[in-house]
């Protein structure tokens, strides 16, 4: 197969399932290997529950902007298929949760395939990791290595402990692992490689924050509610 300058991927699901940081978690890595990014996030406002997902395009060139059409689509749940399944395009593919018994909308001409994320970081420890099963799952498909992904789970995950660090190393290897035994997938959206140069990946927010920081600003009013924006 040929090798790819850039592919789009999204993952989906309810707030607290860790979608945000199944987005940070592979971007993270991405950028160590010198990819470029564009990623961008939806939210619902509500504490806990409601729709969350997190795109990235990455590429091996410089990008200005997220892609209209998706190749990638990891659901956790069946709202995410209904949201975001039109915006796979034709030849890409779904990746669904098997624990929710996923349905595809019967117009779409596109793959979807049933995988055991949940299963996948049950074994490693909880369940609750199979956000980061998705990215191990993510990594392989896109043919680069899983141990590329240590120092990004190592900076997300060793200040609470290690035994949740190597849950979660393990979560992803299992990821990784099942991804190799899907003969279609493994490598399906092998990239060509990153230059090896890690370059600032922030969101607006952040440098909207610096900036007023930077130009003196003092005072900020705001109301508490979550999530609150990085500002």
């Amino acid at each position: 197969a040929a090798m790819l300058q850039q592919i789009s991927w999204k993952i989906g699901g309810q707030q607290g399932e860790g979608i945000e940081s199944a987005g940070e978690l592979l971007a993270t890595g991405l950028n160590q290997l010198g990819y470029y990014l564009y990623g961008y996030r939806v939210f619902s406002s509500r504490i806990r529950g409601g729709h969350t997902n997190y795109n990235i395009r990455v590429s091996s060139v410089p990008i200005a902007s997220v892609a209209d059409r998706i190749d990638v689509l990891i659901a956790l749940d069946q709202e995410t298929i209904a949201l975001c399944a039109r915006e796979v395009h034709n030849g890409g593919l779904i990746l669904a949760d098997s624990s929710f018994s996923p349905v595809l909308p019967e117009a779409l001409q596109v793959s979807m395939v049933s995988v055991p994320l949940a299963e996948l970081a049950a074994k490693a420890g909880s369940a609750k990791m199979k956000n980061v099963a998705a990215v191990g799952m993510t990594v392989a498909m896109l043919g680069l290595a899983a141990t590329k992904w240590e120092k990004p789970l190592n900076e997300e995950f060793a200040p609470k402990g290690d035994k949740i660090l190597q849950e979660n190393l393990a979560s992803l290897q299992n990821g990784w692992d099942y991804a190799m035994t899907m003969t279609d997938f493994a490598g399906r959206w092998k990239m060509d490689a990153g230059d090896g140069i890690p370059r600032l990946y922030v969101i607006g927010n952040e440098t909207i924050s610096r900036g007023a920081v930077a130009a003196g600003a003092k005072f900020m009013a705001a109301y508490p509610i979550t999530p609150a924006s990085e500002i």
